[in-house]
């Protein structure tokens, strides 16, 4: 679904317990952050960023990945015949999503400034004037377990 108005989606989010991100070799994948914030557990291609970056390559602390759409579909079925072990990895993940914030980003970006100067970096001009609170917030909404 693209451009499906935010509201819309949290609706759709909260009937739903998986997150099937089917897209393969993506960058990174926002949609799956969003999922995991709303409750989700994430299932994901076990390529590109939303592996690697997002579920660190650890399959079962914060989603799961798969290569095959028979192993995507024991995934699911094993997620939904286990209750307990979706509440623990939704349980993780909202402490997870919050790396992903716009608060978050500021915050790492600042300290790479911080850090440039303190090594004497001092030939880059640096605006900061980006209103950071216009920026789409994540994290804004929680799930019931």
């Amino acid at each position: 679904m693209r451009d499906l108005d935010f509201s819309k989606l949290l609706a759709l989010y909260g009937k739903a317990k998986i997150y099937l991100h089917a897209m393969k070799y993506e960058h990174f994948g926002m949609s799956i952050v969003e999922a995991m914030a709303a409750g989700l557990v994430p299932i994901v291609h076990r390529s590109g960023g939303p592996w690697e970056d997002i579920l660190k390559a650890q399959q079962g602390k914060h989603g799961f990945s798969y290569l095959t759409a028979d192993e995507a579909a024991w995934l699911i079925e094993d997620l939904i015949e286990n209750e307990h072990t979706r509440k623990e990895i939704v349980s993780r993940n909202m402490e997870h999503v919050h790396m992903f914030s716009s608060e978050s980003y500021q915050k790492k970006i600042l300290s790479i400034i911080e850090n440039y100067r303190s090594l004497g970096g001092s030939k880059v001009r640096i605006d900061l004037s980006y209103d950071f609170a216009e920026a789409p917030k994540l994290c804004n909404f929680s799930a019931s377990l």
